[in-house]
């Protein structure tokens, strides 16, 4: 097996947290950009295909709505697990921290990520929440029509 180095963990972690950083500065298209389309998505055991960017802009602004009425307003990606890659492409294991507009923790969700290693950059090919912070996600899109 092969053994993966402490770069790899801080490059996949600096990957995800500067798209959770435009993410979070409002910026949704830079961080939708950082997937590959069709995208699988899996809130809670239920998978939704996320077709083209401007779905998942659609997607984020609604997130983003729902994390700011929940309070969380800060986000720290801390990557725990990277299987070894195939072919290029690989898994790693996050937990998001969130935190409150006073620095205090406010729950955390874990995902694994489906990445493909371009040589210069990183994609994210499939997401997978096992365990989302915020249940109102677990229903997206719900009965709601998943329209950009």
């Amino acid at each position: 097996m092969m053994e993966l180095s402490f770069p790899v963990f801080t490059r996949v972690q600096t990957f995800l947290q500067s798209m959770m950083d435009a993410f979070l500065a409002g910026d949704l298209s830079t961080a939708a950009a950082c997937c590959d389309y069709p995208l699988r998505v899996t809130l809670a055991g239920r998978s939704i295909m996320v077709q083209a960017l401007p779905e998942m802009v659609v997607l984020l602004r609604h997130l983003t709505v729902t994390r700011l009425a929940a309070g969380q307003t800060a986000t720290q990606a801390e990557v725990w697990r990277i299987t070894p890659p195939e072919d290029g492409v690989f898994c790693a294991s996050v937990r998001w921290y969130h935190r409150n507009p006073i620095g205090q923790m406010v729950g955390h969700t874990d995902m694994i990520y489906t990445l493909r290693d371009l040589g210069e950059s990183l994609r994210v090919i499939a997401a997978d929440a096992t365990e989302l912070s915020l249940a109102e996600m677990a229903d997206y899109p719900g009965r709601r029509r998943f329209t950009v």
